[in-house]
């Protein structure tokens, strides 16, 4: 009588491939498995950051502000709402940044080698200020709390890895905001062709930022 080890099935062994990958030195691992190993790593650090990306500053509700002084829909349970353009005040509770959705770039110039078979590279730009006496740090992973919903109703998250050429990812970016200053950058998407970008959704403490688009 023979004895089966191993997977069945047709089912991979998991646990070797992850031991291959560990063996490797990082200038041998493929993108895919940078992204299959490091991308939960990513996501777990920006659960932990993102709630916190504002230190100090002065607390209060939530408001919104834009160009004409009008203020956009305030809908419940933390979520704001206004358009391409327009600004927004999103706070932890204890403080503050105002974030600007300041242009679409659609398409956008990325590297087509990393780019999935029908999809294309779509990049939300926005300049994040602080109004605070104190530098806001963990811009790196605004990026982590950005989505696009599409005219398909499905909701992208922005790619941690890519790069566009006609603004700066976050990811890339400066890591903190001085006091009373402001940073712009990028968050880019890979999204299929024939889908529009209806809104884009920023995420900060409990408090949801939503910009239409156009």
């Amino acid at each position: 009588m023979s004895t089966q080890t191993g997977p069945t099935n047709g089912r991979k062994n998991h646990g070797t491939s992850s031991t291959n990958f560990f063996r490797k030195r990082p200038s041998q691992w493929t993108r895919k498995e940078v992204i299959q190993f490091v991308a939960p790593l990513i996501i777990a650090i920006a659960a932990i950051v993102i709630p916190l990306i504002v230190t100090q500053g002065s607390g209060g509700a939530s408001s919104s502000s834009n160009a004409s002084g009008s203020h956009p829909t305030n809908l419940p349970s933390g979520t704001y709402r206004t358009h391409l353009g327009r600004a927004l005040t999103l706070t932890n509770g204890t403080a503050a940044l105002t974030v600007q959705l300041t242009r679409m770039v659609d398409p956008a110039t990325g590297d087509h080698n990393f780019l999935k078979s029908g999809d294309r590279y779509l990049a939300a730009e926005f300049r994040v200020s602080d109004p605070s006496a104190q530098p806001v740090s963990g811009l790196v992973l605004f990026d982590s709390a950005t989505t696009v919903v599409g005219s398909d109703g499905q909701t992208y998250s922005a790619d941690q890895l890519d790069t566009v050429s006609e603004c700066t990812s976050f990811h890339n970016g400066s890591f903190q905001i001085v006091s009373g200053q402001s940073v712009t950058g990028c968050a880019v998407f890979q999204i299929p062709t024939g889908v529009s970008a209806s809104e884009v959704q920023v995420i900060i403490g409990n408090e949801r930022g939503i910009w239409s688009n156009p």
